[in-house]
């Protein structure tokens, strides 16, 4: 998701003899944590100028249109290898939607809300631990034995309403919450749900877009890593996740913008190097193949069900074994 603040925002234009290597200006912006699901991230927008472009009095939707025409054989190149993209989403077109700036709101409350009724699967899936540890000690506040039905507890458990809201319910709130909270500054996300992107009609620039793109373009393998580690109580999980798109985002837009006209300006990443530092560190602990084929092919597993933080393994036909390297103290 994108996070914008006007008032934050820099931009640059590309002279001619800038190297297209050249790197935004560094700034403050506004990084809240991702919401339930890990798909609702941050990022900062910059104005994307369509002068010279021949687009004339193009919608917003035409805008979008032409950028995905011209980013999609970026994300083809630079995301594949012989001729392979990692991943069989890259490049491929993605539904999406422009939202006027007065209905974005309740957009983003509506995502959250489908993020947050899907948090009991989430955690019956990939923390089944943490689910009976609550429901243990919810039965022993209300003085009650604890059901045989719970001993084993797994993606296929059904849980009472009265088990569900005494574990989910104020996670559910908190997370709606949060979201109507950061609604107003938030310029466009992708749904893994509704597996769309939706723009706010006034933030439409290249990086926006591109960002996005490298959401949906994730593989459904990355986002349940993503939420096991989280689930797991591992560290820095929302900067990887965010990270490594806005690392994916600066590679093409890089690479869109050394195309464009010399007064285009270049959208700048709203994240401080925190993310993007945490991004390149997966890459270069796994290498350029493994990481992208994490993130884009989902290639990625574990040994260990009691500890699969300690015993990833990373990659298609090669494959490299990998610890979760950051842990809360």
């Amino acid at each position: 998701m994108y996070i914008y603040d006007r008032k934050l925002l820099g931009s640059q234009s590309r002279a001619r003899e800038q190297p297209t290597t050249s790197q935004p200006t560094q700034r403050n912006s506004y990084y809240p944590d991702r919401l339930v699901g890990g798909f609702l991230g941050c990022e900062g927008s910059s104005t994307y100028v369509w002068t010279n472009k021949g687009l004339g009095d193009s919608t917003p939707e035409d805008k979008v249109k032409d950028l995905m025409k011209e980013l999609q054989p970026l994300f083809q190149k630079s995301f594949s290898k012989n001729k392979t993209t990692y991943g069989p989403a890259v490049s491929k077109a993605v539904n999406f939607r422009i939202v006027a700036d007065k209905d974005f709101k309740a957009e983003v409350v509506n995502e959250a809300n489908r993020l947050a009724n899907n948090t009991l699967p989430l955690h019956l899936k990939f923390a089944p631990e943490l689910v009976r540890k609550n429901l243990e000690r919810f039965y022993k506040t209300m003085g009650q034995q604890f059901p045989d039905r719970l001993q084993t507890i797994d993606e296929n458990t059904q849980l009472t309403r009265d088990e569900k809201a005494a574990i989910f319910t104020l996670l559910q709130v908190l997370t709606v919450a949060k979201a109507k909270s950061e609604a107003d500054k938030t310029g466009g996300f992708y749904s893994p749900l509704a597996k769309e992107i939706i723009f706010r009609e006034s933030q439409i620039d290249a990086g926006t877009v591109a960002h996005e793109m490298a959401h949906a373009y994730a593989n459904q393998g990355w986002h349940d890593f993503i939420h096991m580690m989280k689930l797991r109580g591992m560290k820095d999980t929302d900067k990887l996740d965010e990270g490594m798109a806005t690392h994916i985002e600066r590679i093409i837009v890089n690479k869109w913008w050394a195309n464009q006209p010399s007064n285009t300006i270049i959208p700048l990443s709203g994240y401080d190097s925190t993310y993007t530092d945490l991004a390149k560190k997966f890459v270069k602990a796994l290498g350029k193949d493994l990481a992208y084929e994490a993130y884009f092919g989902g290639w990625i597993d574990f040994t260990s069900n009691a500890k699969p933080e300690n015993t990833l393994v990373i990659g298609n036909k090669k494959k490299k074994k990998w610890k979760w390297p950051w842990r809360k103290p």
